[in-house]
């Protein structure tokens, strides 16, 4: 069989880059050959899925229908991750081409699907999907017995340099290293963006970024990427390279600004300058975040030792300092990044074991803590796959301090957590109470719902409003696996004498874990 080329605009769920890539299909029975939306597709192609590709149980009657849905893999061009795409045909023309996740839903609405589909078969139900003459006539059924996952995304990921782990994706030696003029270009033409990405701030905030040519055509790829990220990406590179960094005050300052000599600020994740979160980057490419106040209320001797935080799991404390720029005396907190990404940044919602496994990993982490942590959000808690279940998330560590430092602002801040989206603390924290370690159960909880069901489980699209949801008890209607949500609702419970401890909560979810296939 001959494979020819699709060419389509993606979001990668690894990178989060929004790329332009080409990938082999059978859909396309010439080798030079690259078909993009709206090309006329040969019924002889057709022919040659329904012979070359798994049907479904919808496609095993459809095998000369000129309308067909078809599940490809595609290769992500800037970080090499592999991504399944929604494929549509209809009339003889290739209508759409949408980035999914294989869900079972997702896979019932096929028609056919990529011989690749025999890996992801087997990861997810343990069993292989051939039999003695080719695929089992029962791998449906088989299928059907396992929860397939489903998935969004909470908040777009910050990009960090990685030589290791990056340098394949060639990105960082486009964006980087090579002449501006041949490597970004803003994008004057954004007829090709799909409305997928229409969420995005400001196309104009974006340029495309050339990233390689396609594996066999020698046709260009390219990402989406924000000014302000490749900014960042550029000053991180400086970093490792032992080069001075400029304090860019117009754009997106203090960055470039270096707090004790060892921990340059490369990136403003979310915020503004007085009040912000940022990335910042060491020489030996090392992370840390850096939380930005104005004056404290506290002498910061005094706000050092109330950010003090105990346990395994917590980010150390780097300093608590000044940090004077041209126009304005700042505070800067600095704790260590954990390993992993923020579950901000985790596509959800995640599957029934999924959501139990992180819930278990996050209450064993409080019950190990010395004393209540505070400020636990999606942003302030890390996690990372487990290489052999790349879907569920291992928590890593936390990095509580943010919130509590941003609260301590002079003058006092109103309210607690701007620029954070939502909020997750306890009515009782809300009413102006101290961290407890109920609260924490609470917040835990809290951010557990919403990785379960995708939505923030009180109501309200704005921290403001769900200030007054989480005081008043009200809860969202709850879409999450049906096994969970009794535990859910007791980590939820306005009265903090009602609430399960996180031991117990840490042992009740890993008994809801239901055990891995075979």
């Amino acid at each position: 069989m001959t494979y020819g080329y699709l060419q389509a605009t993606l979001r990668c769920r690894t990178c989060m880059a929004i790329t332009r890539i080409g990938f082999k299909s059978n859909l396309v029975d010439d080798p030079f050959a690259v078909l993009t939306l709206g090309a006329p597709i040969d019924d002889g192609d057709l022919h040659a899925v329904a012979k070359a590709y798994l049907h479904t149980k919808k496609g095993a009657s459809r095998r000369e229908s000129a309308d067909v849905t078809i599940l490809e893999q595609a290769i992500c061009s800037v970080c090499g991750a592999e991504a399944w795409c929604q494929v549509r045909v209809i009339a003889g023309t290739l209508t759409a081409i949408t980035p999914v996740v294989l869900t079972a839903d997702v896979v019932n609405d096929a028609d056919f699907i990529a011989e690749a589909f025999a890996w992801e078969f087997e990861r997810v139900t343990g069993e292989s999907p051939f039999g003695a003459s080719g695929y089992r006539v029962d791998w449906h059924e088989v299928l059907e017995r396992h929860v397939m996952l489903g998935t969004h995304q909470l908040e777009r990921s910050t990009p960090r340099i990685n030589r290791q782990r990056d340098d394949p994706g060639r990105f960082l030696a486009y964006a980087l290293e090579a002449p501006a003029d041949r490597t970004v270009n803003v994008l004057d033409d954004v007829s090709e963006i799909p409305g997928w990405v229409s969420d995005l701030d400001d196309l104009h905030d974006y340029l495309a970024i050339e990233v390689s040519p396609f594996a066999d055509t020698g046709r260009p790829a390219w990402m989406l990427v924000r000014r302000a990220d490749l900014v960042g990406f550029r000053r991180q590179g400086l970093v490792l390279d032992g080069a001075p960094v400029a304090v860019d005050e117009a754009e997106d300052a203090p960055c470039g600004a270096t707090i004790h000599g060892a921990w340059t600020l490369v990136t403003r994740v979310r915020g503004a300058a007085d009040r912000g979160s940022f990335l910042a980057m060491s020489r030996d490419a090392r992370y840390a975040l850096a939380t930005m106040t104005s004056r404290q209320r506290e002498p910061l001797d005094r706000v050092r030792a109330s950010l003090q935080r105990g346990g395994p799991a917590v980010a150390p404390l780097i300093a608590v300092t000044e940090l004077r720029t041209r126009h304005d005396d700042l505070v800067v907190l600095l704790e260590v990044e954990p390993e992993g990404q923020p579950l901000s940044c985790w596509w959800i919602p995640l599957d029934a074991t999924g959501v139990a496994e992180l819930a278990t990993s996050l209450f064993h982490l409080l019950s190990a803590a010395d004393g209540a942590l505070g400020g636990l959000r999606p942003e302030t808690i890390f996690a990372e796959n487990e290489p052999a279940t790349p879907f569920t998330a291992r928590i890593t560590g936390v990095a509580p301090r943010g919130e509590a430092f941003m609260a301590g602002q002079a003058p006092r801040s109103v309210g607690s957590v701007t620029p954070y989206r939502y909020l997750y603390d306890a009515p009782e924290v809300l009413r102006g109470g101290p961290p407890t370690l109920a609260g924490d159960v609470f917040a835990a909880t809290a951010v557990v719902a919403h990785m379960a069901t995708g939505a923030h489980p009180f109501e309200g699209e704005s921290a403001f409003m769900q200030l007054s949801a989480i005081v008043a008890g009200q809860r969202r209607a709850y879409h999450g696996p049906p096994g969970l949500e009794a535990l859910i609702a007791r980590g939820l419970a306005a009265d903090p004498a009602q609430r399960p401890s996180a031991a117990e909560l840490a042992a009740a979810f890993a008994q809801a874990a239901p055990l891995p296939p075979g």
